[in-house]
């Protein structure tokens, strides 16, 4: 494998999260796809891909974006795996702005408080966003990596027919940033406590950075405060009485 240039400066290269991707989708069925939300320069999409697996990537950010299509030419035995889109994925379609510092591209996220509207100035690009029910809604979701700068709940909101569906995605792991955008611009009917008391219901568990299953989702949310953490949900199956759409 090439690692590029982007990913050795800026991606950083986690090789025990690249290796519990690849075990995730080492069970998986031939057709299902890896997912990777805020796939940055390729990090992820590149290490999941060499492991044999296909992957959706997605990175708003032009510059990113650009960076991410250097890493995938320069490993052109696992190109035609990775299916890379210049879209951001939350709960709604539309158009928004994604914006970075000038110091720190890893930071890309859409700028708090402008929804989907173009009517203002956006000096860093004007990008389309969608939904993952949308741009995936015919292809198999095993596992799905969200790091989208505290957009993550209105990405899982927009992945909802894929969770609650006959086929739901085993492994999802996304990061908790409670405080990141208020819930007009993440666009969910739901708050993020709800979105995660849902995921429960539909029958995943809810895992901390430690592997500890989360019983009391609103406690732990209380103790995470405003830091940053990683979650995982792993899917156990539908609890008695209900059954995918």
């Amino acid at each position: 494998m090439t690692i590029s240039h982007a990913i050795i400066t800026r991606g950083g290269w986690n090789e025990d999260v690249i290796s519990m991707f690849c075990h995730w989708m080492s069970t998986a069925p031939e057709e299902a796809y890896f997912v990777d939300v805020g796939a940055y320069v390729g990090t992820v999409a590149i290490g999941v891909a060499a492991c044999g697996y296909s992957v959706f990537a997605f990175e708003p950010h032009a510059a990113n974006f650009n960076f991410l299509q250097e890493s995938i030419a320069l490993n052109p035995s696992y190109s035609s795996q990775i299916w890379p889109y210049q879209k951001a994925l939350g709960n709604t379609t539309g158009t928004t702005c994604v914006s970075a510092s000038s110091s720190d591209q890893s930071n890309a996220r859409i700028v708090p408080g402008r929804g989907t509207s173009v009517d203002y100035q956006c000096p860093q690009g004007i990008v389309p966003i969608t939904t993952l029910d949308e741009v995936t809604k015919n292809f198999q979701i095993w596992a799905i990596n969200i790091d989208a700068q505290g957009f993550d709940p209105a990405v899982i909101a927009g992945a909802w027919k894929h969770l609650s569906g006959k086929t739901p995605p085993r492994y999802i792991r996304f990061k908790v940033e409670t405080g990141m955008y208020n819930w007009q611009t993440l666009n969910t009917e739901l708050n993020l406590e709800d979105i995660l008391r849902g995921m429960q219901d539909l029958g995943y568990s809810l895992r901390d950075e430690d592997n500890d299953i989360i019983v009391n989702v609103k406690q732990h949310l209380l103790n995470v405060g405003h830091f940053a953490t990683y979650m995982t949900a792993v899917y156990h199956g539908r609890p008695e009485g209900r059954s995918g759409g």
